[in-house]
C-alpha cells in the first residue's frame, strides 16, 4: 500500500490550516482598524462638543 494518498491529505490539512489562520488573522486586523478609527472620530466628536459647550458659554 502506498504512503502517497496521507503525504497528500497531511498536506493538504496542512494548507488549509495555514490559510483558516491567515484568514482569522486579517478578520483580527480589520476590527482593529475598525476600531482604532471608531475610536479617532469618538475622541475627535468629544473634543468637538467641549469646544462648542466652550463657544455656548462664551456667548451667553
Amino acid at each position: 500500500m502506498s504512503s502517497y494518498p496521507l503525504i497528500i491529505w497531511i498536506a493538504l490539512s496542512v494548507i488549509w490550516f495555514i490559510v483558516f489562520l491567515y484568514t482569522v488573522d486579517r478578520i483580527q486586523k480589520s476590527k482593529s482598524s475598525q476600531t482604532a478609527e471608531m475610536e479617532k472620530r469618538i475622541r475627535f466628536l468629544e473634543e468637538e462638543n467641549r469646544r462648542l459647550k466652550e463657544q455656548e458659554k462664551d456667548e451667553v
